[in-house]
């Protein structure tokens, strides 16, 4: 079990907003979820395009082939494994809504924790 800020992991929350009701669970991302991430990163990655130009696809090389899904992998198996870095996952009743990467830093003799990226699949975002 994870401590999270002083929570401990899997964390429900209840959030009512504009007369809807929402319940969220926050878990620690395993192996099993790498498809979701995936999933996740593709979406992330046409948004980025969308927003900022076909130039930073091309910076960044996103791609959405078969090599680019095993360097993925590789790259969120390499996460889970480490003691300094954290993927949450948050899901509704129903699928996976979203992610979060945080990481652990040793700043002026003290660590300081961080999100590295966070990351709502567009049709779950605006809801509270």
């Amino acid at each position: 079990m994870l401590i999270v800020f002083g929570f401990q992991a899997p964390i429900r929350a209840f959030i009512r907003l504009l007369g809807h009701e929402y319940i969220v669970e926050i878990r620690n991302a395993s192996l099993d979820d790498l498809d979701i991430l995936w999933e996740f990163e593709k979406e992330h990655r046409r948004l980025d395009v969308k927003q900022l130009g076909e130039e930073l696809g091309d910076f960044y090389n996103y791609g959405f082939a078969e090599k680019d899904k095993l360097e993925y992998f590789s790259e969120v198996k390499e996460m889970l494994a480490r003691d300094d870095r954290l993927i949450l996952l948050a899901e509704d009743e129903k699928e996976a809504v979203g992610f979060i990467i945080g990481e652990i830093k040793d700043l002026f003799r003290s660590k300081k924790g961080h999100i590295a990226e966070l990351f709502i699949a567009e049709k779950h975002r605006s809801k509270g």
